[in-house]
């Protein structure tokens, strides 16, 4: 989507001044329901970034519904994903053969078993995005360029004391923290700048990831930070995300 008013601008993504063509939904607007489009977060972005960015949006606005739990998610995986799939048929046929096979029973504190399909994901891309959004919305709430070469930016799926930990710094920062419940639960998030660093929680239709059923309790919020190369916050938290176990399951 164009606008005058975005071009030749500094792109949010890359920091590269004057390379801006195009306004970028910071969150796609096919994540959406028609209806639920309107005034979502623009960022000027060049086309190089803009593409790449647009490439992992199609893989997951297509997958991701399949897990969604937030209120529009049968509306969502009815009206939108049948006509991705069938511009994709390696995709469709993927899908297909997982709905059939990948079964499991979960039973959460003690409540009565539920039947659930595991799907295939491919966790470098959904993080990727995590990103992605991360830096969007850091230009978006703050007017923060936040370039590759400068910056640390990390995301992870964290091990809930790990989460416990962090969460309790956006419960710190009150009214300094930024929020946004985008399309009644279709996208949530909290932001928070701190000194020298960014950290921000984030859920895609509140989806849930999982790595090993047997010892990972699945997880819908990813968690992204951003610090100046270099610097011992970002030595600091980057361990801390290396650290983390892998999710690579939507459920």
């Amino acid at each position: 989507m164009s606008s005058k008013k975005y071009r030749g601008k500094t792109c949010a993504y890359c920091a590269v001044p004057n390379s801006s063509t195009t306004a970028d939904h910071v969150i796609a607007r096919g994540f959406f329901l028609e209806n639920q489009r309107g005034n979502l977060p623009q960022v000027p972005a060049c086309a190089l970034c803009n593409g790449e960015k647009s490439e992992l949006e199609h893989y997951l606005m297509t997958v991701l519904p399949f897990g969604g739990r937030h209120l529009d998610a049968s509306a969502n995986l009815a009206e939108q994903v049948p006509r991705r799939l069938a511009k994709n048929s390696a995709l469709a046929d993927e899908l297909r053969r997982a709905l059939r096979s990948r079964l499991r029973l979960r039973s959460v504190n003690g409540e009565p078993w539920i039947q659930e399909t595991i799907l295939p994901l491919n966790p470098d891309k959904l993080i990727a995005l995590y990103r992605w959004i991360a830096i969007g919305l850091s230009y978006e709430h703050w007017n923060l360029s936040l370039p590759l070469a400068d910056f640390v930016i990390s995301a992870a799926y964290l091990m809930p004391n790990m989460a416990a930990m962090f969460d309790a710094v956006f419960d710190q920062a009150g009214q300094i923290a930024v929020h946004g419940n985008l399309g009644d639960g279709t996208f949530i998030y909290a932001g928070f700048q701190g000194k020298g660093f960014s950290l921000w929680r984030m859920s895609i239709y509140g989806v849930e990831v999982s790595g090993d059923p047997r010892s990972q309790p699945p997880v819908s919020n990813c968690y992204v930070f951003s610090a100046p190369r270099g610097t011992n916050t970002a030595i600091y938290l980057a361990k801390m995300f290396g650290e983390h176990k892998k999710f690579d399951r939507a459920s």
